[in-house]
């Protein structure tokens, strides 16, 4: 926990901010607050059996309701899912079939990024609105309000990254013309960054360094006209500092460390975030007490630069941590200042981790038991960074409060790397010009991965723009399709199916045998086994589904491909057109069918008349938009698929 509270010097409590924003609330609900925090990935199944690593979500799960057995929609990916988690309707009513998807009219490889899609129906912050509740979203996913005007009353998301981040080398030289310069025992050295920013006007930064206390260069001033003043950044070397930019009338900004210099200044290094913004609409000055108590909107973690060696791991948790508490912190500002009827906030890092670091599968890329105990560290760090922000968010409730904690989807880990454009070029169907773009005026299909799933979209003319496939080809391609991804076969699988069970059997019996198994590490094992030879142990492609036939219910909407892929368990999509069965690019993804037990998520929740009681009975989370409506008395809209769960609203 003590990583938890590095970044308090720089994030004041929530309580406190409160006390410094005098006035009569916007809005006050008798009923209290309906809280609704969702934390990216977190799965069912670790929760439970990780509890004893968790205590303020064992709290929950001991005094207030736990579903154990949720399913996620189809697919179980995170746009999709907060779609419906928000609405209670299917992606097929929501419109997003996917993280990814192609639109009529579009390119077949123009894509639209489905976090920055409206919402085919409305969502439940849009609906209270109009029942006159007072509602709230921070991050949520399907809530942007630069894409919809029906959004809640207060609504946060993110928006321009500037710039990606940058280990900069900075060259100091005499300092000359700066004003209000400190005192210094060495004489002041300067250096000029130019901050190259996208869509924006590029800045350039002058920094300055002093050395105040040693023979040593100590401190480094951060300023955009060469005047020191109070509002410029200061720092040591190796600790965290921030630089603000007010970029096409919105606050943005980065955080950033002087990294490594020496005695002289001949070598110094600085990792910069990147620049970020969020856009944030609300009544009136809403918008500007956000920014003037919290700072600019934080980046939510760099992968890349710990990859890259540019920051330490311990560095990487404090960007995320920093994110974290900015959300928790504001999130909590906005329930204790304006008493929303209803507040959604959103939190990504589980869903970072896993995706990263969830190694549990031998099969997997690398795999060996030490590095699986590192990777499962850090996944429990992000675990427990979620139930610090659970903690803070009970304490803050009051005696009419509910809290829901939910997220989206489980995780899966992953073995093999699928490329489904790959399959289509090597069939004909996709061809590339010389120079290795794809060539539209011959390709007659195209295939738009997320996760563990895809969808294959045929260049049909009158629908995409540019397209080639007559109407009376369509049914001939779309067979065509459906045709090579049915006969898709795992080469390394079929070239020895006996030796793969007896493999696996001797692994996980070796492991057991020399400790080295976890209880959830064996039960995976042995899933994963049996599903394999349960079914064609060879098939990546568990289904392969034409858009007019019945199983293609869950998908009738214009968003929705052709034909949609869906990949066995192990198997993840790509857009490598060079080749497929290769390592895949995470250990961890999902997308597929939410039936499996790796892929149930969570719903946990607490307060005000919520009863102590365990559900096994089956619940999905287009359940959690009915019961809420019934919480907040707003009927339930007509497009509504979920039920509401009786033993939350008898």
């Amino acid at each position: 926990m003590k990583r938890f509270s590095r970044l308090l010097q720089y994030i004041l409590p929530a309580a406190l901010l409160c006390a410094l924003v005098p006035g009569r609330p916007l809005a006050a609900s008798e009923k209290g607050t309906i809280v609704v925090v969702s934390f990216d990935g977190m799965k069912n199944d670790y929760v439970h059996e990780h509890k004893k690593e968790l205590p303020h979500l064992n709290k929950i799960m001991k005094h207030g309701f736990d579903a154990k057995d949720i399913t996620a929609v189809y697919p179980s990916l995170t746009a999709a899912s907060h779609a419906s988690i928000a609405t209670g309707a299917k992606p097929e009513k929501t419109g997003l079939v996917s993280n990814a998807f192609h639109n009529k009219n579009f390119k077949l490889t123009e894509t639209e990024d489905a976090f920055w899609s409206a919402l085919d129906v409305p969502a439940i912050w849009s609906e209270g609105r109009k029942h006159g509740k007072v509602t709230a979203t921070i991050c949520f996913p399907g809530s942007n309000p630069e894409v919809s005007k029906a959004h809640a009353d207060y609504a946060i998301y993110y928006k321009d990254t500037f710039a990606k981040s940058d280990l900069v080398h900075l060259t100091f030289r005499p300092a000359k013309g700066w004003n209000n310069a400190p005192k210094s025992r060495k004489p002041l050295k300067e250096a000029v960054y130019r901050l190259k920013l996208k869509g924006a006007k590029n800045r350039t930064i002058h920094v300055l360094a002093a050395a105040l206390h040693h023979d040593a260069y100590d401190l480094f001033y951060f300023s955009d006209n060469k005047t020191i003043e109070d509002k410029d950044a200061r720092v040591g070397v190796n600790q965290w500092g921030s630089f603000t930019l007010n970029e096409n009338h919105q606050p943005a900004g980065f955080w950033f460390k002087m990294k490594k210099t020496d005695r002289t200044l001949s070598k110094a290094e600085m990792y910069r975030t990147a620049v970020t913004s969020a856009s944030i609409k609300g009544p009136g000055d809403f918008a500007k007490t956000i920014n003037s108590l919290f700072g600019f909107f934080p980046v939510d973690e760099d992968l890349a630069a710990f990859k890259k060696g540019w920051i330490t791991r311990t560095e990487y948790e404090d960007i995320s941590t920093r994110f974290a508490q900015w959300v928790q912190n504001v999130s909590l500002f906005i329930k204790d200042r304006y008493k929303p009827d209803l507040l959604m906030f959103y939190e990504p890092q589980i869903d970072h981790e896993e995706h990263a670091y969830l190694s549990t599968d031998p099969r997997q890329s690398g795999y060996s038991d030490k590095k699986a105990k590192t990777y499962a560290a850090r996944v429990r760090w992000a675990y427990q960074l979620a139930d610090h922000t659970v903690g803070k968010t009970l304490q803050s409730l009051g005696e009419n409060d509910k809290l829901f904690v939910v997220s989206d989807h489980g995780m899966e880990p992953m073995h093999t790397g699928l490329s489904p454009n790959y399959e289509l070029k090597k069939h004909g169907l996709l061809v590339l010009k010389k120079n290795g773009e794809i060539d539209l005026n011959r390709t007659k299909s195209y295939a738009v991965a997320s996760g563990t799933m895809a969808h294959v979209y045929i260049n049909l003319k009158g629908s995409k723009k540019g397209g080639i496939v007559s109407k009376q080809d369509y049914g001939n391609v779309q067979q065509e399709v459906a045709k090579i991804f049915s006969s898709v076969r795992d080469p390394r699988i079929l070239a020895s199916k006996s030796k793969l069970a007896g493999f696996y059997l001797s692994d996980w019996w070796q492991g057991i045998t020399n400790g080295h198994s976890s209880w959830s590490t064996t039960k995976e094992t042995v899933s994963s086994l049996y599903d394999t030879v349960k079914n064609d142990p060879a098939r990546p492609y568990e289904s392969v589904i034409k858009a007019q036939s019945k199983k293609s219910e869950w998908f009738h909407h214009p968003h929705a491909g052709d034909v949609t892929l869906v990949a066995a368990r192990g198997y993840m999509m790509d857009s490598d057109i060079s080749s497929s069965f290769h390592a895949p690019s995470e250990l961890r993804n999902h997308g597929g069918n939410p039936e499996r037990s790796d892929l149930r998520p969570v719903l946990l929740a607490y307060g005000k008349d919520i009863p102590h009681k365990k559900v096994s009975r089956r619940l999905s989370l287009i359940d959690i938009a009915p019961t809420l409506y019934r919480m907040m008395n707003v009927p339930a809209p007509f497009f509504v698929d979920g039920k509401e769960i009786k033993e939350l609203v008898p």
